[in-house]
């Protein structure tokens, strides 16, 4: 799926809304990824990317926010808890259901809540992707490093 490009919806009285601010929005890191040639994190993606998805987030509560986010960290840890037993294809089906519980929540407040479903569906759907290359747990961790990067920025932007 393109997340780079705005989109359209049918409000509860179908008609059509258009959400022109989110038209700018692209997300880079579906195109490149998360690391560079060797391995690490891209350093655009730490800075200009964050700041630039952090800006669009402007409508989302921090409630909203940490709520995604908080659960993020909270399968990163498992995957990381030396003393776990759970491994990254346990913890799999957990980050793809984030998806349907931000469409959930997307569903109730589509005015605000567009450009965080689109980031995390942009980011899950990477994850996806390098898993079929035999990397999603790394995918997964270093999305968790950007989005708390995201998270941090946003605190300038958002307006509550």
């Amino acid at each position: 799926m393109n997340y780079n490009k705005g989109y359209e919806s049918k409000g509860r009285d179908n008609r059509r809304e258009s959400y022109n601010s989110q038209e700018s929005i692209k997300f880079i890191f579906s195109e490149k990824g998360f690391t560079d040639t060797k391995g690490n994190l891209r350093e655009e993606l730490m800075t200009v990317e964050a700041e630039e998805i952090a800006k669009n987030l402007k409508d989302v509560t921090t409630a909203q926010l940490r709520a995604f986010f908080n659960e993020i960290k909270a399968l990163r840890n498992r995957l990381e808890n030396k003393e776990s037993e759970e491994n990254f294809e346990k913890i799999y089906p957990l980050i793809l259901m984030i998806k349907s519980k931000v469409q959930y929540r997307y569903s109730k407040d589509k005015n605000k809540l567009g450009v965080l479903k689109n980031f995390l569906f942009a980011g899950i759907d990477r994850i996806m992707l390098e898993k079929k290359e035999g990397k999603g747990k790394e995918a997964f961790i270093n999305f968790a490093i950007f989005f708390e990067t995201v998270v941090g920025y946003s605190y300038e932007y958002i307006k509550n």
